[in-house]
């Protein structure tokens, strides 16, 4: 009985459920414009994580981490002083953070604790890494075993981004982001950011609003679209980024949709490109959503797909005309598999319009499945 009521006291509370995933256009906008902001671009270390652009894993590669912090509150100190407060966090012991946190031991208990498919550690293990060194909590909402080095009462907005710049045969990078919206709290604490003495007095701060995206930067694949008729007889470059927002995979298959939006831009046979980025966008969201890719992947009914699609030599003198492309949840609904007659719509979208865009658009050149 005693043993019972022991293991009862030290049996730890479940964590709190993170927040539903948004997209980072919408906790972008619910962050607001900054009082101040504190930004770290690019920093350089090699992770063994991810897989490369030919799909394998544990290899050694590059990688590039951004971190992004808006305040509550205005610089004081910092600015009135000229000297560093609790109203600010030095963006070379930001960057320390980050670099400690990509270390090869720091990876592989993310790694560990995540218990991915593989052995390997994936680009997702690596931005939990980071978050979780900077919060004291993954993006699950599980608390780390470190503090977290921010004062996260005193946090409006966090995103970190980490880029792969050699997983893409023909893109420029492959990058995963997280960012989050924490409120401000009744009480200002007077911990100053990354003072991890007093960090440790902070309560653990889960966010208001999260979003994680995948993105795809940069394609280039030879293309043919167009309406005039020298574009009918040749293909040209089409350079194309893709966003998919919500994405709640543990898994690396940035690789996969790769291969699946480079094979339809190649077979591509369209005129306009907002029909070529309606078709990707719906392509990439029914071979996700209906389970139909190869390939052990759970959820993405929520996801959100963004195209971008640039014709670099289409304009004599322009850098290139940009068309982008939103479908997924929020936007207009694909079909389900099993009821291709039934369209749902969100409020702005009545259901006959989105019906008449879907049964509109030319079928894809090759089968989903």
């Amino acid at each position: 009985m005693a043993d019972n009521e022991q293991r009862q006291q030290h049996t730890s509370p479940a964590p709190p459920a993170p927040p539903p995933l948004k997209s980072l256009w919408s906790v972008r906008s619910a962050a607001g414009e900054p009082f101040a902001a504190v930004r770290v671009r690019n920093l350089q270390a090699v992770v063994q994580a991810g897989v490369d652009a030919w799909g394998r894993a544990n290899r050694a590669q590059p990688v590039l981490v951004s971190a992004e912090i808006y305040f509550h509150a205005p610089f004081d100190t910092a600015a009135s002083d000229d000297r560093l407060g609790a109203d600010t966090v030095h963006y070379g012991l930001l960057s320390k953070a980050v670099a400690v946190s990509l270390l090869p031991a720091s990876i592989a208990a993310a790694a560990a604790v995540n218990k991915t498919a593989t052995d390997a550690a994936t680009l997702r293990d690596v931005l939990d890494c980071v978050w979780s060194h900077l919060t004291g909590r993954r993006l699950d909402g599980v608390a780390s075993l470190s503090p977290s080095f921010l004062a996260l009462a005193r946090v409006r907005y966090l995103a970190v981004t980490v880029t792969l710049p050699k997983a893409s045969l023909l893109g420029d990078s492959v990058s995963l982001t997280a960012a989050a919206v924490f409120a401000q709290p009744s009480a200002p604490a007077p911990a100053p950011i990354g003072d991890q003495t007093q960090s440790q007095q902070q309560p653990q701060t889960q966010p208001d609003q999260l979003a994680i995206a995948l993105e795809l930067h940069n394609l280039r694949v030879p293309t043919l679209v167009g309406v005039n008729d020298n574009e009918r007889l040749a293909k040209q470059v089409v350079v194309a980024s893709l966003t998919v927002d919500k994405f709640d995979q543990k898994l690396d298959t940035y690789t996969s949709i790769e291969t699946l939006v480079v094979k339809a831009l190649e077979e591509s046979s369209f005129e306009t490109l907002e029909a070529l980025g309606a078709h990707l966008t719906d392509l990439v969201l029914a071979t996700y959503h209906c389970g139909t890719h190869a390939g052990p992947l759970t959820g993405g009914r929520d996801w959100q797909a963004h195209v971008r699609l640039e014709k670099p030599t289409a304009v004599m003198f322009a850098d290139c005309p940009i068309v982008e492309v939103r479908a997924g949840s929020d936007f207009i609904r694909l079909p389900e598999a099993t009821a291709t007659t039934t369209v749902s719509a969100t409020a702005d979208i009545p259901a006959a319009a989105a019906a008449s865009v879907l049964t509109s658009r030319s079928p894809p050149p090759y089968p989903l499945a």
